[in-house]
């Protein structure tokens, strides 16, 4: 459903899965990878990794007759031209996508159609004789959002009665938008509010001054550095750290094992503006 997803630097969704990628394919193939667009696209991660480990998948078999080959990755942002739409009737003339290349030295085929035409998206196929087989789905991009975009976004934070008692917080988050308006909202509310997409950066500043902040809000899942690792490294540098998590997971189970690794509070995705700064109050009082 359309509602499930949340607007993501398709780059580092791709990034992110590289890795389960490369455990999952023979060392024997090669991975080349170009991420030349570091545009967003309305998705859901699972989507994304879905389609990579399908595609890359059907082009390791193409290629296993001969042993070795490589996969290639490209990311790059193109607006739909006449001579596109035409290839791809999906697309719509005029609109910009976000292109993703996989490609294989063999012979391929795949299935995803399903999955890329739920996220509005289309999938071409190029295919030769001895150099093997390219699919490149095609995702709208949304279009880059403004500074006074997102302070309209935020414009409707809640005031500071509904509880900010001051404190210095760190903000983790790989998604600019989710971030800028966290940082936004939580400044309005009074808070000292550091924010950065780059959780190795943030596991660097708590390595640095452990004191530093009085909390810290993290995403579970980024490239890098996960919450998870960087909750573990909070805590190893000052014990008792004060923590949330944000993510869009509901399995208790999980939610108990994240617990023990000293969350303090959970943030379930997707929380209003006023959740959010209620749970900070709580965590922070």
């Amino acid at each position: 459903m359309a509602l499930d997803r949340e607007p993501f630097v398709l780059a580092a969704v791709v990034e992110e899965a590289l890795p389960l990628l490369r455990a999952s394919i023979p060392s024997t193939f090669a991975f080349r990878t170009a991420f030349e667009a570091r545009g967003q696209a309305l998705v859901q991660r699972s989507d994304v990794h879905q389609v990579l480990m399908n595609l890359a998948s059907d082009g390791a078999h193409a290629m296993t007759a001969q042993g070795t080959g490589t996969l290639g990755f490209r990311l790059t942002s193109v607006t739909a031209d006449a001579a596109l739409v035409s290839d791809v009737t999906r697309l719509r003339e005029g609109e910009r996508y976000l292109k993703l290349e996989v490609s294989d030295t063999g012979h391929g085929l795949a299935s995803v159609h399903g999955i890329v035409r739920a996220l509005d998206g289309g999938i071409g196929v190029r295919s030769e004789v001895g150099r093997g087989t390219t699919f490149s789905v095609y995702i709208p991009e949304l279009a880059p959002i403004t500074a006074a975009q997102i302070i309209e976004l935020a414009s409707a934070a809640p005031a500071p009665s509904l509880g900010a008692i001051g404190g210095r917080v760190l903000l983790v988050d790989d998604e600019p938008l989710l971030l800028e308006v966290q940082a936004i909202v939580l400044r309005r509310a009074g808070y000292e509010v550091t924010a950065t997409r780059d959780s190795a950066e943030a596991r660097s500043m708590l390595t640095e001054d452990p004191f530093r902040f009085d909390l810290v809000i993290t995403d579970l899942r980024m490239p890098r550095v996960s919450g998870l690792d960087l909750i573990r490294a909070a805590h190893a540098l000052r014990p008792g750290a004060r923590v949330i998590l944000a993510s869009g997971f509901s399995d208790a189970a999980r939610q108990e094992e994240l617990a023990a690794a000293g969350v303090s509070a959970f943030l379930q995705k997707p929380y209003t503006q006023a959740e959010l700064l209620r749970l900070v109050r709580r965590v922070m009082d």
